[in-house]
């Protein structure tokens, strides 16, 4: 996978608690191949001003709908994934990707629901094999 510079910036370092810029080159989580994947030029400055602020939204958002979005195919969702670990104790905080995507759902923009609602309708193609719906 291509990371997308503009794209490590919203999502990694303006965002992530995780992120270690030593780090940059390995494998991604979630949230950030999403984004790297959906997020075109054009929205990159919208999203920017929405997330400027203090993110709160990921404590609102349903999780179980952002476990059928991201979680499920996150490489770090088993044993490296504090936010989605039952058994652990102290608190934890989702990854970038997980608090940019709630934010954008929660202020009502239109940029997620419109690219979920195209990936509704990708069923058979490598979309639907992705399985981000299913």
């Amino acid at each position: 996978m291509r990371k997308r510079p503009q794209v490590v910036k919203l999502i990694c370092e303006h965002c992530c608690p995780f992120f270690k810029e030593e780090k940059t080159e390995g494998s991604a989580c979630q949230g950030f191949v999403f984004f790297n994947e959906y997020l075109n030029v054009e929205r990159i400055e919208e999203v920017y001003s929405i997330v400027r602020k203090e993110m709160s939204a990921w404590h609102l958002v349903d999780r179980s709908f952002m476990y059928r979005i991201l979680c499920r195919r996150c490489p770090f969702l088993m044993g490296g994934c504090d936010f989605r670990d039952p058994e652990y104790q102290g608190e934890s905080v989702p990854c970038g990707g997980y608090m940019v995507l709630a934010e954008l759902w929660e202020t009502g923009t239109s940029w997620p629901k419109e690219i979920l609602s195209k990936l509704r309708g990708t069923q058979g193609t490598g979309n639907a094999r992705k399985g981000y719906l299913r």
